[in-house]
């Protein structure tokens, strides 16, 4: 069964886990008037970053580790977030499509110990449809 960060919060209070692993809904423009469940999966109302953080805060343990990807203009408001709960960035990545692209979206691990970060970049493809190595390392498991 699927259930919602609200539903499994709410069934697993007391349970601690060494991972969790977040690709939330981040879209903030306005819902449609009569938004679908695949609407819903894309938009932050429902599943804001704050509940998010606070659900991880408390279901985390206390060596455990949270990965999120996000989109990369909500970076510094999900690390700050973050702090306010005790979890730290320890690794981020920032995603771009190309070379001369804007950076689009950000992947951030988090921990309770407040430790040196590690930062890096992955450019996605050197031409359309032409993935950079260090896109298909990451992705080689994934794909035939």
């Amino acid at each position: 069964k699927n259930l919602s960060w609200q539903e499994f919060y709410k069934n697993n209070q007391g349970e601690k886990y060494d991972l969790i692993i977040s690709n939330p809904p981040f879209y903030s423009e306005s819902l449609p008037e009569n938004p679908t469940s695949k609407h819903l999966a894309k938009f932050s109302v429902s599943l804001p970053f704050d509940y998010l953080i606070d659900g991880v805060s408390k279901l985390l343990s206390e060596n455990g580790v949270f990965s999120v990807i996000i989109p990369f203009k909500e970076k510094n408001n999900f690390i700050e977030l973050a702090k306010k709960l005790n979890l730290f960035p320890f690794k981020i990545t920032d995603i771009k499509g190309n070379k001369k692209a804007l950076h689009k979206r950000t992947l951030l691990v988090f921990s309770f110990a407040n430790r040196p970060c590690e930062s890096d970049e992955l450019i996605l493809e050197i031409d359309r449809n032409v993935y950079t190595q260090e896109y298909q390392k990451l992705t080689k498991d994934f794909y035939l």
